[in-house]
């Protein structure tokens, strides 16, 4: 779920929880539309920001379920960026609302995005290199 406003099929929400210094109470979503006949090939979730506690777990909210996951593998540098493959939970989750909430991060950049693969009939496939 990479856009702005609404590109891509993306729309941005408020935080669902607000600022707080109470981590488990902060959020985020998004709304994701994937027309019925596009198939999802792959969903990596990833949670950027500066220190990242990941000595827990977050969660995650499609259209369909919740998921309690923990922070997946990291690819740190300067910022702390964890990844996992969400494929399944996206294909079955579909078009709606994506939500991310409880990620304990100590400063307040802390982001998370979802990157999704499709196939679909109205667009001419193209080479797709993603590496974190």
């Amino acid at each position: 779920m990479v856009g702005t406003g609404g590109e891509g099929g993306v729309t941005f929400m408020n935080p669902t929880g607000g600022t707080t210094s109470n981590y488990l109470l902060n959020g985020s979503k998004a709304i994701f539309d994937l027309p019925p006949e596009d198939t999802v090939v792959y969903a990596d979730l990833v949670l950027a920001g500066l220190t990242i506690n990941a000595s827990g777990s977050f969660t995650f909210k499609t259209p369909t379920a919740t998921t309690t996951l923990p922070y997946g593998t990291n690819s740190s540098g300067t910022w702390d960026a964890y990844h996992q493959d969400v494929t399944s939970l996206v294909s079955a989750g579909g078009t709606g609302t994506y939500e991310v909430d409880g990620v304990n991060g100590s400063v307040s950049s802390l982001g998370w995005y979802l990157y999704v693969v499709f196939v679909s009939s109205s667009y001419p496939l193209k080479y797709i290199y993603y590496s974190l």
